[in-house]
């Protein structure tokens, strides 16, 4: 009972921390006021400075991706057969033997297809470096992504869409040149 009142405690710290510290309009803007009054001198400018006006856009990419690849490793890790791991204990393997010669090849395909998603996800980012740097790719440009450059020549003050169109097909070419290559490396070698 105390463990249930600890899980739902830390779930909801992360969600305030989320909604009103993080993501919430004005969230991320408002922390060097809050450690300055916390007593903490020099906070970081995280959308000023060219160094730190990514690590914003990282804290989001992840929080908002770890939880889908983590249920997708969650349900792949409980589709092993028991029976791989039963015939290991009888040949004498030890738990080290089972994770790499059972474990590891078994999600092979599960990792190729997260690792997919990720670098497509990537490849598309949009909505992130628009909300931290309001459509304008940051300072000196250290937060434009392909899909926002896209928008900016679309529709931007350049009005460029025959050049914002040639963007997106060499982006979607990329993104297929990428998906295909990892389709045959995952097809090298089938453990299923």
């Amino acid at each position: 009972k105390k463990m249930a009142l600890w899980q739902a405690a830390c779930l909801l710290l992360a969600y305030l921390v989320a909604r009103y510290g993080l993501f919430s309009l004005h969230g991320m803007k408002q922390w060097p006021t809050i450690l300055l009054a916390l007593g903490i001198k020099n906070p970081p400018q995280w959308f000023v400075s060219l160094q730190l006006n990514k690590i914003p856009i990282i804290v989001m990419v992840i929080w908002t991706a770890v939880g889908y690849e983590l249920v997708i490793y969650m349900s792949a890790l409980q589709s092993v057969p028991t029976s791989l791991y039963e015939a290991a204990d009888i040949d004498g393997a030890g738990t080290f033997e089972k994770f790499k010669s059972i474990t590891i090849p078994y999600l092979k395909p599960i990792t190729t297809y997260v690792l997919l998603t990720g670098i497509i996800g990537t490849l598309q980012m949009f909505d992130q470096a628009y909300i931290f740097s309001n459509g304008s790719g940051g300072p000196a440009n250290s937060t434009l992504t392909v899909s926002l450059m896209v928008y900016r020549y679309a529709f931007g003050t350049t009005n460029a869409m025959g050049y914002a169109s040639t963007i997106a097909i060499v982006l979607a070419l990329v993104i297929m040149a990428v998906s295909l290559i990892a389709e045959k490396l995952n097809d090298a070698e089938k453990w299923y």
